[in-house]
C-alpha cells in the first residue's frame, strides 16, 4: 500500500470534516441520540472548524493519503494542558484521531500514530495526552500499544449527553 501522509492545507479542510462527521459517531456510545450526534458534528466538525485548526499556530493537522483520498487524519495541539496532569511537562492533546472505516486495520493508524510520535519528537514535546470514550476498548488497545496509559477519566459533554472519557497519556522518548 503506498500511504504518503502530509500536512493539511485549507483545501483538505471539507475533506476532513466529512471524514471526522462520518466517523465521529463510532467513537461514542452506541446508544447516542442520533439528533445530539448531528448537533455536535454541526457545531464541532465543519470545514471552518478545520479551517482553523489548520491555520492555528498551535495546532498541527495532517492526513494519510492513499489512493487519491484522504484515508485517515490526526489533529494535534501543542501546549494543551491535560486536566487531570496540569504540570505535565510539554504537553502535545493528541485531540482528534479518525480512520474512515473501510480502512480499520490496514496499516494506516499505525503510519498517523508514529507520525504523530515524530512530529511531537522533531518539535520538543516529551508527552502526548487524549481522552477517549471510555467503552471505546479497540481504540484503547490501539492507543496502548504505543506506550498510552489510562491516567483518569473526564466527561465529555455532547449536548444533552454526558459520555465518560478515559484520559490517557504517553511519554515521547
Amino acid at each position: 500500500m503506498d500511504i504518503a501522509v502530509k500536512e493539511a492545507k485549507l483545501t483538505d479542510a471539507f475533506e476532513i470534516s466529512e471524514i471526522a462527521r462520518d466517523t465521529f459517531p463510532l467513537a461514542c456510545p452506541e446508544e447516542s441520540d442520533i439528533v445530539e450526534l448531528k448537533d455536535y458534528s454541526d457545531k464541532n466538525l465543519n470545514a471552518s472548524v478545520f479551517e482553523k485548526l489548520i491555520c492555528a499556530q498551535d495546532s498541527y493537522v495532517a492526513y494519510a493519503h492513499l489512493k487519491n483520498e484522504i484515508a485517515g487524519f490526526i489533529v494535534l495541539i501543542f501546549g494543551s494542558i491535560c486536566p487531570d496532569f496540569p504540570k505535565l511537562k510539554l504537553p502535545v492533546e493528541l485531540q482528534k484521531f479518525y480512520i474512515k472505516p473501510k480502512y480499520h486495520g490496514k496499516e494506516i493508524a499505525m503510519i498517523l500514530m508514529n507520525h504523530v510520535i515524530s512530529a511531537c519528537k522533531k518539535r520538543g514535546y516529551k508527552n502526548v495526552w487524549l481522552s477517549v470514550f471510555s467503552g471505546n476498548r479497540r481504540a484503547m488497545y490501539f492507543y496502548s500499544k504505543f506506550g498510552f496509559l489510562v491516567v483518569g477519566q473526564t466527561n465529555f459533554i455532547m449536548g444533552s449527553e454526558t459520555h465518560l472519557d478515559n484520559l490517557m497519556i504517553a511519554e515521547i522518548v
